[in-house]
């Protein structure tokens, strides 16, 4: 096992396709060596950027499980539906369970949203925005000191800006750090 481990490391490396997802299978089991999940993952990725759809669905497990680096949701979802059009049928189930958290969480949401509105219009109760200054407050955005602050940097999780000023951030504008993704923020 650990020379076949060595020969697909060098397949691998050249490129080879079937190769690179050999040598995933065999870091993430531990066959032929230490299991080694980061490395794995970038096999996985190699063969997937390469269209292999069953390393598409591999990479998208540990992606969605936060194997051998952090957990990726969005980019899980991404490498389910490659792998899914390629015809793979655990990728297409695992898309379709996806797509229906999705919509139930979405109608879920839109009625927490309904009831919240009802409420309010039953109690009377609007709420008041505080008077500020023109530059930037609580609530308003400290770039352009005109929209409401309801993006938050991640993973920072300073909330400073708003959405179209943090299409146009690379990184926070407090603490400078990478921000990936804006996240909205919606308060209740």
């Amino acid at each position: 096992m650990a020379e076949a481990r060595v020969l697909f490391k060098k397949a691998a490396d050249q490129g080879h396709v079937k190769a690179q997802h050999n040598l995933a299978n065999m870091l993430h089991k531990g066959e032929g060596g230490p299991v080694n999940m980061a490395e794995a993952r970038v096999q996985y990725k190699k063969a997937a950027g390469q269209g292999h759809s069953v390393a598409h669905h591999k990479l998208a497990l540990m992606l969605n499980h936060g194997e051998g680096g952090p957990v990726d949701l969005a980019g899980a979802r991404v490498h389910y539906k490659m792998a899914a059009d390629k015809g793979h049928p655990l990728a297409q189930d695992m898309l379709a369970d996806i797509l229906q958290q999705e919509e139930t969480a979405r109608i879920a949401f839109e009625q927490l949203m309904a009831e919240e509105r009802q409420e309010r219009e039953i109690n009377g109760k609007k709420k008041e925005k505080k008077k500020e200054s023109t530059i930037g407050g609580e609530t308003t955005c400290i770039v352009c000191f005109t929209g409401d602050k309801n993006h938050v940097a991640v993973p920072c999780g300073h909330q400073t800006v708003c959405g179209p000023c943090s299409e146009k951030l690379e990184e926070c504008p407090v603490c400078r750090a990478k921000a990936q993704p804006w996240v909205r923020v919606r308060i209740a």
